[in-house]
């Protein structure tokens, strides 16, 4: 299964995914960008400025695991479980 991430060119109306070579460069100026902003002195910075931060960081993280550059596939432990017994009780 690939997921793959899309741009959407508003001009242009045109539906492209993302190279694994953008993907990772997109991913270091994001990581870039987390670092320079854990460089900043936040006691400077009032409330307004700080949850505005906080949200960033956050759009950050969706945009870089919405990238997902290895796609692992993950079960949890009780659908795990649920498999296991499916597969006992069928053989």
């Amino acid at each position: 299964m690939f997921f793959g991430f899309v741009f959407t060119s508003k001009a242009e109306g045109i539906k492209r995914e993302m190279t694994s070579a953008e993907k990772t460069e997109r991913v270091e100026v994001l990581t870039n960008r987390v670092n320079e902003l854990r460089r900043m002195d936040f006691s400077k910075l009032d409330r307004k400025e700080r949850r505005m931060i906080r949200k960033e960081l956050k759009q950050i993280d969706k945009e870089v695991n919405s990238l997902d550059l290895n796609s692992p596939v993950t079960i949890s432990l009780g659908a795990l479980i649920i498999i296991i017994l499916l597969l006992i009780i069928i053989f």
